[in-house]
């Protein structure tokens, strides 16, 4: 088991890795500069920031619509009406899907770490709510990707 995850692990580094589509570098400029959601929305970052993230690419799923797909070093921004949200994220080569429950308010911006986790097959994903300090800090390491 030790050497297949290994195995795995060296073939993502060596190129197997996926990537998604970037947004607009415009909109990646102002996003990380954190402007407050449209009137009456809310704001949620939802964002991959490790290193040692196999890249598979995963799907984001926003109360039952697709959002946008993350890989390494990405991260989506969606407004939303306040109130409860589900997020889920499906990993492309795993059928194992994470999901939180969040409940967000009027003019505020949230945050989730999609945490990737090593396993066969590549690409276990968490996600977790997190405060806005370490949530701008893993959003200004990544690149907007483009989102529905």
């Amino acid at each position: 088991m030790k050497l297949k995850l290994m195995c795995a692990f060296a073939v993502s580094l060596l190129g197997g890795c996926a990537s998604v589509t970037p947004a607009d570098s415009a909109q990646n400029t102002l996003r990380k500069t954190f402007p407050e959601p449209s009137r009456s929305m809310a704001g949620i970052f939802i964002y991959r920031n490790e290193l040692m993230d196999p890249g598979v690419v995963s799907s984001i799923i926003l109360d039952g619509q697709e959002i946008g797909k993350t890989s390494r070093m990405s991260f989506l921004y969606k407004e939303v009406t306040p109130g409860k949200h589900t997020l889920s994220t499906i990993p492309a080569s795993d059928d194992a899907t994470s999901t939180l429950h969040i409940n967000v308010r009027r003019d505020t911006l949230s945050y989730v770490w999609q945490e990737v986790k090593a396993s066969i097959p590549l690409g276990r994903t968490q996600l977790h709510a997190m405060d806005a300090g370490v949530g701008q800090e893993g959003v200004a390491q990544s690149t907007l990707a483009e989102t529905r």
